[in-house]
């Protein structure tokens, strides 16, 4: 394998130089610091997205552990993410050079994910972009503020002279320069590494063949930021474990939450020109459990805990993935019951439950007792498993209060199972505006059963089994 280019970490001062001088650690080997790190308030990652190369942008699928971003921001937000304390949204997904592998720091130090940038900002706004131009042997540089220090802030510029790659295979197009594993390396330079001697390290001074190796830190990269923000202490340090929304409710589970004063951060909807994190401050926590508001302006990215009068390395979380715009799958739950002439009706949906639609999403059950009266109820405070009558096989699976919507005649052959149901369920929402669950609200989450005639049964009907769903923007 050839040494291609080399990286250089450049401050303001000497960007036209593209020189940096680095006291070298003892061990030539070993890697290096550059005396500084980043506090909470410089934490944010943002890309202003003038990356020209058709390949830099060609990845246009999308990925719900890493929601919004796709092409050069996505890999950059990657890149960024390997060095933080733990695996991104728990399972590290995303990168098939280190299946499960992203965020691997280990250490006391987590991104903000902020999403794009409104433009290549200064010399310490934390901001990615691409920089028109060359320099012979250079692929990217860091630079910090200038007149310094470095601990409040960086940019990073990435020459055109290049043929960038966003990724996220591990085979490039021929050619290209992998923008995730060189901005990986660049990122390295901004939390305070200088570069080390050892060439399986991403932060080695070259990039070996056409940088994919870089992407996933390595041992002595792990030890170098260890040695900046602490080993990840687990007693202390914030851990979340899952988010939930609920209509406009955000719960989130972890632990080592403080009793008061605790934050949510999220990454803020469309370009942010600031960086700062959208924050819900002053919650409460038994420790290991957060509720709060969405607040206005929350977009798709990361979510985090500060915790409360913890302001050093150790106060804020790892970051799992969010998007108040998601719309869950339909989810099918329960057990139908058995009716008298041994139908088993089955609960299907079509379209999709969209607040800004008026109509188009159907909810049907097939398998009916033909020829009989049936009708659609909803309810809006999740599931149940309630005995419909002593002796019935049939179950009441949505929690009280429920709503009934339309009745119509199944059709089909008395006696028989051919009978079906169907109903527009938005159109009937908006038809019925102080319906139980109006006005419909992105995130709420609604579940569904049908209720049919069954006279020799057990209180002379049955009932299908159920369905849940969440409402999509």
């Amino acid at each position: 394998m050839n040494a291609k280019a080399m990286l250089r970490c450049v401050p303001a001062a000497l960007a036209a130089s593209a020189l940096l001088v680095v006291v070298a650690p003892t061990d030539l080997r070993a890697y290096g610091l550059l005396g500084f790190n980043l506090g909470q308030s410089y934490r944010d990652v943002r890309v202003f997205n003038n990356f020209g190369d058709a390949t830099a942008n060609d990845n246009t699928q999308g990925d719900a552990s890493w929601p919004g971003q796709t092409g050069a921001p996505l890999a950059i937000w990657k890149a960024c993410s390997e060095w933080c304390s733990e695996k991104h949204d728990l399972s590290g997904a995303g990168d098939p050079h280190q299946p499960g592998g992203l965020g691997s720091g280990g250490a006391n130090f987590d991104i903000s994910w902020q999403g794009l940038a409104t433009s290549i900002g200064a010399a310490g706004d934390r901001v990615h972009s691409e920089l028109v131009g060359n320099n012979p042997g250079v692929y990217a540089f860091t630079e910090g503020p200038l007149g310094g220090p470095w601990d409040t802030g960086w940019r990073i510029r990435y020459y055109s002279a290049w043929a960038w790659d966003d990724g996220p295979d591990a085979t490039l197009s021929s050619g290209t320069v992998d923008l995730q594993g060189v901005a990986c390396h660049e990122y390295g330079h901004a939390l305070g590494l200088a570069h080390t001697g050892f060439s399986n390290a991403t932060m080695y001074a070259f990039v070996i063949g056409d940088g994919v190796g870089a992407r996933s830190i390595e041992s002595d990269d792990i030890a170098g930021v260890q040695a900046i923000y602490g080993v990840l202490d687990t007693a202390i340090k914030p851990h979340l474990a899952s988010v939930a929304l609920n209509g406009t409710t955000v719960t989130v589970t972890g632990s080592n939450f403080a009793a008061t004063n605790n934050e949510l951060w999220f990454t803020r909807a469309g370009p942010n020109a600031t960086g700062t994190p959208l924050k819900v401050t002053g919650l409460a926590s038994n420790g290991t459990l957060l509720t709060a508001s969405l607040p206005a302006g929350a977009g798709p990215g990361d979510i985090q805990v500060r915790k409360g009068g913890a302001g050093g390395h150790k106060g804020l979380s790892n970051a799992l993935a969010f998007d108040p715009q998601a719309c869950a799958g339909v989810v099918s739950y329960c057990t139908a019951g058995l009716s008298s002439n041994l139908c088993l009706p089955t609960m299907t949906s079509s379209g999709t439950p969209s607040a800004s639609a008026s109509s188009g999403f159907t909810l049907s059950c097939l398998n009916l007792e033909g020829n009989k009266n049936a009708l659609l109820f909803h309810g809006v405070s999740g599931r149940a498993a309630l005995p419909w009558g002593t002796g019935g096989s049939s179950y009441l699976c949505v929690q009280p209060p429920t709503q009934r919507t339309l009745s119509a005649n199944t059709g089909g052959s008395s006696g028989g199972c051919g009978g079906s149901y169907a109903l527009d369920w938005l159109a009937w929402m908006v038809a019925n505006p102080g319906a139980l669950g109006t006005p419909l609200q992105v995130g709420a989450t609604f579940d569904a059963q049908v209720w049919y005639r069954d006279p020799p049964a057990v209180k002379t009907t049955n009932l299908s089994n159920a369905i849940e769903f969440s409402v999509c923007p």
